[in-house]
């Protein structure tokens, strides 16, 4: 019998095959996985399907090229514990509402029916947050009180969570100039934009480590606005690329693109529950 493929062995080949400009292959791999990053992945290939390599590329040299770089955005947390739901007066279309027409549901029973469903999702969003708190403060206890956005674990030190550990070593930027040397036809960051690359080397303290699926990685400026990686952007030692087992040191490049009016103030990284902040290594 034949083994299923795990979901990072269908994530891989899904990259490799956007890579390599087959985009309704890759779809087809990233609808059956259940994941956040392929939810992005998808997202983004709404966005560029059609794209085609130039007619002077030769084969060995195709690399996705992508479409113009969209307007920069930011990734911004909500203050925990906050909701805003407002509840129609009949009962057609509450669910349809609530989830914004992603799944394509409505309710077609009374609202009070409705509204304990929202009840219950509301309820399961707070334990689920509670539970992430939790386990952060106990992730903060482990790095003798740091890893807090205004105590923040040192540069060069190891970030500590349940499934292993994080370092940044080394930062560049601005880093335009070099992400165009890995691959000439990775796009320009957005416009009052630029990108920055930080060295990570992780630990792994589990079975196995994959840091794409594993880790959650954002730059936080002054305002606490986390900046996330851009997609579809080709490194060398891209540490997306890399997995590996339990006792095992994984290393390489995390791209993100920062605003350039803005200051970084720390890395924020999420492994499982738990999120800790960590001080930018120098450049």
């Amino acid at each position: 019998m034949a083994k299923q493929s795990t979901a990072k062995e269908k994530m891989i080949k899904a990259r490799d095959l956007i890579k390599a400009g087959r985009y309704s292959e890759a779809r087809a791999i990233l609808v059956t996985v259940s994941h956040p990053l392929a939810q992005k992945w998808l997202l983004k290939l709404d966005e560029i399907e059609g794209v085609s390599f130039p007619a002077d590329v030769p084969p060995s040299q195709m690399q996705m090229v992508p479409p113009p770089p969209p307007p920069l955005q930011a990734e911004i947390v909500p203050p925990p514990q906050t909701h805003h739901v407002v509840l129609e007066q009949k009962g057609p279309g509450c669910l349809k509402w609530l989830f914004g027409g992603i799944f394509g549901l409505g309710c077609g029973v009374p609202i009070a029916f409705c509204g304990g469903i929202i009840l219950l999702i509301i309820i399961v969003a707070a334990l689920i947050q509670q539970g992430e708190k939790a386990a952060t403060n106990e992730a903060i206890d482990r790095n003798d009180g740091r890893g807090t956005l205004e105590e923040p674990i040192r540069a060069g030190e190891w970030a500590i969570f349940e499934d292993g550990e994080v370092q940044s070593t080394r930062m560049i930027q601005p880093a335009d100039d070099v992400i165009k040397e890995f691959n000439r036809y990775n796009s320009d960051s957005s416009e009052g934009a630029e990108y920055v690359l930080i060295w990570f080397k992780i630990k792994c303290n589990k079975d196995r480590c994959y840091p794409p699926l594993d880790l959650d990685l954002h730059l936080v400026d002054s305002d606490g606005t986390k900046w996330k990686e851009p997609l579809f952007i080709t490194l060398d030692d891209d540490l997306d690329r890399k997995d590996g087992v339990k006792g095992s040191t994984l290393e390489g490049w995390q791209a993100f693109e920062f605003p350039t009016s803005e200051t970084i103030e720390g890395i924020s990284i999420k492994w499982g529950g738990e999120t800790l902040y960590q001080e930018v290594p120098s450049d």
